[in-house]
């Protein structure tokens, strides 16, 4: 994407487009799941990793924002690990010797935004921690490749917060493929299956002929490239699912003329919430949190929901919606192949592999829902909802560009 933009500025299209390869054999690449911790107790696991992992090592720790990089900083030098700030509200002189004292190895850390970037070049960094998701595959990948520049193993970890993702989405929607951009950075985190390495690759358009050698989490773990099933992760079968949350997205919009941020359409998948806001109907998530999670981001990838964005004097907040791939449940029929992810094992959950049925039992905040009685009412109101969804379809409009295919392993819907 960045080669076009380049050529189409400059408006040089036809020319010869030299290019390396993106592959780096010594970095081992990894996303951790951190959604149960504050940012206190995330600060303190970077500081347990540090320690005990890189001891005495170099590394960089990237912050989305000047006040995350500061507050990290205070946090790794309370912990017993030497580290200072790099942002472009700095002096040009607090940065030189900033970046001086960790280049010749007098503080461990640097912990930084977007603003170390270019023209850093020190050999020996062991390690890069992204305490925030980055805004694009881009800035990603420059960002991790300042590690291991010396063809030495080094470690690229990224923490991911569910919340990050609408953060970062309320950050950048404005931008040229803001969204774009970051929903690819979401599909890469929450694809457990594929090596890590090969979705870089295929991203950059860049030819696979290598080997990942375990040499990320998922791999490491039996997926990717492994023979294992990418650490136990089942296929699920989530259309019924869908039809559950679009069921929610209608009822608040058309019953009680509200949006809901997506922690409030969580809060009311899982029973919680306000009262007023949950459809009398109202099927019980079934799925771990985390599971739940990983169907909401698909599902955003994927199209069957999407972001809105509303401004205020003192933020950018960011609302569900129905997304244009909504369609396909048109009359609560569902769509013409099932919706399947593979998810992290829940209790709840479906543990089925492909072509297999489903056989939990679904919770509903109804009392004998069991009944088929109470199973056609269910149908009922779900299509009379879905119906309602489809005859707003002509208000759905696309904030910034239309994503393109989702890199998130599942079985994508086509119509003959």
């Amino acid at each position: 994407m960045v080669i076009e933009d380049v050529k189409n500025i400059l408006n040089i299209k036809g020319c010869y487009v030299l290019k390396d390869s993106f592959f780096r054999d010594n970095l081992r690449y990894a996303v951790e799941r951190v959604d149960e911790l504050k940012k206190e107790e995330l600060a303190e696991r970077m500081v347990g990793t540090i320690r005990r992992r890189f001891p005495g090592q170099s590394g960089l720790v990237y912050c989305l924002s000047i006040k995350e990089v500061e507050e990290v900083t205070e946090k790794l030098n309370a912990g017993g690990v030497k580290a200072m700030p790099y942002h472009a509200q700095l002096s040009s002189e607090a940065r030189k010797r900033a970046y001086l004292r960790w280049f010749t190895d007098q503080v461990q850390v640097i912990v930084a935004t977007v603003a170390f970037g270019m023209g850093i070049n020190k050999n020996s960094v062991r390690f890069v921690l992204h305490y925030t998701l980055s805004k694009s595959f881009e800035n990603y990948y420059q960002e991790t490749g300042r590690a291991g520049r010396d063809g030495r193993p080094a470690h690229c970890i990224l923490y991911l917060k569910f919340a990050d993702v609408f953060r970062v989405s309320s950050l950048t929607f404005t931008e040229r493929h803001g969204l774009q951009n970051i929903y690819a950075m979401m599909a890469y985190c929450f694809n457990r299956r594929t090596c890590r390495k090969r979705q870089i690759a295929d991203y950059f358009g860049d030819s696979w002929a290598h080997q990942c050698g375990d040499r990320c989490d998922n791999c490491a773990s039996g997926g990717g490239e492994g023979d294992g099933d990418g650490g136990q992760l089942v296929e699920v079968d989530v259309t019924e699912d869908v039809a559950d949350l679009m069921n929610i997205l209608a009822f608040v919009a058309t019953r009680q003329d509200r949006k809901l941020t997506f922690p409030k359409l969580m809060d009311l998948w899982f029973g919680k919430g306000e009262k007023r806001l949950r459809p009398e109907s109202l099927v019980i998530c079934r799925h771990s949190r985390e599971a739940a999670q990983t169907i909401v981001a698909c599902l955003l990838v994927d199209g069957y929901l999407k972001e809105e964005f509303h401004f205020t004097p003192y933020s950018t907040i960011s609302y569900v919606t129905a997304g244009p791939s909504s369609w396909l449940m048109k009359g609560g029929g569902g769509p013409q192949q099932p919706i399947r992810y593979w998810l992290p094992p829940s209790s709840s959950s479906t543990t089925k592999k492909s072509g297999g049925k489903q056989s939990a039992k679904r919770a509903s905040t109804t009392e004998g829902d069991d009944s088929p009685e109470q199973m056609e009412a269910v149908a009922s109101k779900r299509k009379l909802t879905l119906k309602s969804d489809d005859q707003g379809k002509s208000k759905v409009t696309t904030n910034g560009e239309n994503t393109q295919k989702s890199a998130v392993d599942y079985e994508l819907i086509t119509l003959e």
